[in-house]
């Protein structure tokens, strides 16, 4: 059986490399402050706490450019998208959101595919909370972390596994949003399931979602398959 794909895709310069070197263990990627140092794919397998997965590096995305490079940079990068199980969406957190990454974001939601939006750069302390205006995509869940120091990486992984578990039922929760203990719960599922929709009705929410089944057990609650 062929391993779960992990594509993580972004504009350029923002640590797709660093970060595919950190969750591999090892320099496989070449790292440079030089935009577009990575032009083709990079795939290797990956173990991340017993999971294998085949983790894949891509160069940055980058539009209204005639030239020859640049196009096949993103052919590789799209066809990375096609053949992910989830794509990890880098940002530069000390950027902000970039008009690249807006419509990077446009691509991916159009693949229909998991996406974990991962904001980089979040290098020390004083810069946590900077990684908010990513949440303005509307993808769920941010991830913050800092793949040069490695701060933030055991949470991305944990988000990752749980994405790609085998064992996933899609289910309809439903959740009291003013219960403090179900607001929790509902940032579970933004965090490490697969949302298909969200609808708020009459003081409830009701979440449609791709969940690993152990995550459901750990929501206790009744659910039912869609």
């Amino acid at each position: 059986m062929s391993l779960p794909v992990v594509a993580i895709v972004g504009a350029p310069n923002v640590g797709k490399s660093t970060l595919f070197n950190r969750m591999l263990g090892r320099r496989r990627a070449i790292v440079s402050d030089l935009p577009g140092v990575t032009r083709d794919r990079l795939a290797v397998e990956c173990d991340l706490f017993g999971r294998k997965v085949t983790l894949v590096d891509t160069g940055g995305m980058v539009s209204g450019s005639d030239d020859d490079l640049t196009r096949r940079v993103r052919d590789e990068a799209l066809k990375a998208v096609d053949e992910a199980d989830v794509i990890l969406f880098l940002m530069d957190a000390r950027a902000g959101l970039t008009p690249l990454d807006l419509e990077v974001a446009g691509v991916l939601r159009a693949a229909k595919k998991p996406i974990i939006p991962v904001a980089n750069k979040v290098d020390v302390p004083s810069l946590e909370g900077i990684e908010f205006e990513a949440y303005r995509l509307g993808l769920g869940e941010v991830v913050a972390l800092s793949a040069e120091e490695g701060r933030g990486i055991d949470e991305l992984v944990e988000t990752v596994t749980s994405r790609v578990a085998l064992d996933v039922r899609r289910v309809t929760l439903a959740f009291n949003p003013d219960d403090p203990a179900d607001r929790e719960r509902i940032a579970r599922v933004y965090r490490h399931a697969r949302v298909v929709q969200h609808e708020t009705r009459d003081g409830q929410v009701s979440i449609v979602a791709d969940v690993p089944r152990r995550l459901l057990a750990r929501l206790g609650q009744s659910s039912h398959q869609s």
